[in-house]
């Protein structure tokens, strides 16, 4: 508005001008990780034990946190994905329903493929039929 009264008052016409600038935040820096803050995290996402909740936390969180990482995943993305989402034969995640209600397709690197087939073995080798969430 204060630009409109501006260019109003520069070709002749009297207008108000607010004499108050309101002043648009910056977002904040987003923190960008170092090599030994990224190490540590993984360790520790390597290192869960096994737990009454959530069952499969220590098989399926090393996983979870380096698609997100390599993938470049939304929590929310990496939280939603169904297991049909996931091709362990070419390494493709279908995201559904992304930001903006778009889909879209991100393709795993091959070791973190390799990953993800290890881990999806030895999911399948206990209750296949359950949500692993349970």
């Amino acid at each position: 508005m204060r630009h409109l009264g501006n260019n109003v008052t520069a070709v002749g016409i009297a207008a108000y001008l607010c004499p108050i600038r309101i002043k648009i935040p910056k977002p904040p820096m987003p923190h960008i990780f170092t090599d030994e803050q990224l190490t540590e995290f993984f360790h520790v996402c390597d290192s869960f034990e096994t737990a009454a909740f959530p069952k499969y936390r220590h098989i399926l969180y090393p996983a979870m946190f380096r698609v997100i990482y390599c993938c470049g995943l939304r929590n929310s993305e990496a939280c939603n994905l169904k297991r049909g989402d996931v091709n362990l034969s070419n390494g493709a995640i279908k995201v559904i329903g992304s930001k903006g209600h778009k889909d879209r397709v991100v393709y795993l690197a091959p070791d973190l493929l390799e990953l993800c087939v290890q881990k999806n073995g030895r999911l399948s080798t206990r209750k296949p039929w359950q949500n692993y969430m349970d």
